[in-house]
Parts: structure tokens; sequence; C-alpha cells
């Protein structure tokens, strides 16, 4: 009977790592509350919040996509989240890197999805 006690006691520690080390891996990846909050930028400022990002142009820059953007979803990766913008379309995303320090966020340059330029941002 103790083998059987301590295959089982063994068994459970080994749940219990495994669990753990998936939660500290997922707790690496970036998520929207890394990026809430204004950032300032040459051409525009942002401003996210959990649902939608406020885009405010500067030096009477136009807008293709008005002031208000809706967001969809956002997939984080350790430097790198994706948000996807309402309507729900393919192309219809936005890819960021975040800095170690979290004070710069970079638009990414991309051929597909946004097909923006890259942009730079700090905390306002």
């Amino acid at each position: 009977m103790r083998d059987g006690r301590k295959k089982l006691a063994f068994l459970f520690a080994l749940g219990i790592v495994a669990l753990t080390s998936r939660s500290v891996a997922a707790a690496d990846n970036l998520s929207i509350d890394d990026i809430l909050g204004t950032w300032c930028g040459t051409v525009t400022n942002y401003a996210f919040s959990r649902t939608e990002l406020n885009v405010t142009p500067l030096k009477g820059q136009t807008l293709t996509h008005g002031t208000v953007l809706t967001i969809a979803k956002v997939v984080g990766r350790p430097t790198q989240i994706d948000v996807y913008w309402l309507p729900p379309r393919p192309d219809n995303y936005t890819k960021f890197e975040l800095s170690s320090d979290r004070k710069s966020l970079i638009q990414v340059r991309e051929t597909v999805g946004d097909k923006g330029p890259e942009r730079r941002f700090h905390r306002c």
C-alpha cells in the first residue's frame, strides 16, 4: 500500500509542476493590460482601453480609420501583441512590440494586416 501512495503522491506532484509551468509560460505573454493607457508618437497619440483604441492625430494629420477603433481580440506573445479590430477580417489587425522596460511601443510595419508604416510611441 505504501508504494501505491508514493506513486499517487508523485503523480500529484508532477501534475502540480506541469500546471505551474504552463501558468508561468502564459504569464510571460503580453496582454492588453501591458499597453493600456496613453502613448505619444510623432504623427498620432494612442489611448488604449480594454475595448478601444482612441487615436488623436497630430499636426493636422488625417486618419483613414477614424479616431476610434474597436478591439475584437488581443493575441500576446512575450514581446509582441497583435490587436484585432472590428469588423472581423483576416487582415484587420495591427502588431505592436513592447520594450522590456514597458516604456516604448512600436507599431510594426507590415505587408499584411495593418499595412502601415512603423510608428514609435512612448508612454505619455
